[in-house]
């Protein structure tokens, strides 16, 4: 997963506000992983200003003048512990809830990458060559792949180009989110800005993983939307 991510993401051809291409070598560094540091030192500055502790992180922060100007990237991510190991969302087994999102009537979960496919396909053909399914003890179950229509319905990098795509949006990623890298929003973001979407892209301090924490704002940012668009 590591080797193919980079492959993936210099794939899109990603830029930032000037322009400058965004990419990563085939170890994970380039100026995309830059571009995330920034985004976590914009994040840290924005809580320094607002009087909140940032201690837990200073191993990763480069602070001058009570400012953070430089953020390790490795170190950061490294500090506290995660919610999931890789792969986090299409596990192996098919065990996890978005396996299950994408079953349907006849298997209630089921594959929806190549990587996850392929490796469990290969068990699972070991598993019957060496005769292993007469061993009640060793269970393995004959992966299934999710439909490719399907599987491209719940990826919104290909509809974001269509003329029914909304012009305006509003991303929040936690910048203690356990659950899912900030590589993530941050690609949806660029690729709606490339797009020439208006895009509200933040990540407050001291978040996690979750949902409705800053409803006030979000209503304000609506209600400005709306009365200078529409």
């Amino acid at each position: 997963m590591k080797a193919l991510f980079p492959i993936y993401l210099n794939s899109l051809k990603l830029t930032d506000d000037r322009g400058n291409l965004l990419t990563l070598d085939k170890n994970g560094n380039g100026s995309f992983k830059t571009y995330l540091a920034t985004i976590i030192k914009i994040s840290a500055n924005n809580a320094l200003k607002d009087g909140k502790d940032i201690s837990q992180f200073k191993k990763a922060f480069t602070i001058e003048n009570d400012k953070v100007v430089a953020v390790n990237l490795d170190i950061y991510t490294h500090i506290g512990d995660r919610m999931k190991s890789p792969p986090a969302f299409d596990s192996i087994d098919s065990s996890s809830g978005e396996n299950n999102l994408f079953g349907d009537k006849k298997s209630d979960s089921k594959h929806f990458t190549k990587f996850s496919f392929d490796i469990a396909n290969k068990d699972a053909i070991e598993y019957f060559r060496t005769g292993k399914f007469n061993d009640k003890n060793n269970k393995i179950v004959v992966p299934k792949m999710a439909d490719k229509n399907i599987i491209k319905m719940m990826n919104p990098m290909y509809y974001i180009n269509s003329n029914t795509s909304t012009k305006y949006w509003r991303i929040r990623h936690g910048a203690i989110d356990k659950d899912t890298s900030l590589a993530i929003p941050a690609i949806l973001a660029l690729k709606l800005k490339n797009s020439g979407k208006i895009v509200n892209f933040a990540v407050p301090w001291g978040q996690g993983h979750g949902g409705d924490y800053d409803l006030e704002a979000l209503f304000n940012w609506i209600d400005s939307v709306v009365k200078n668009n529409f």
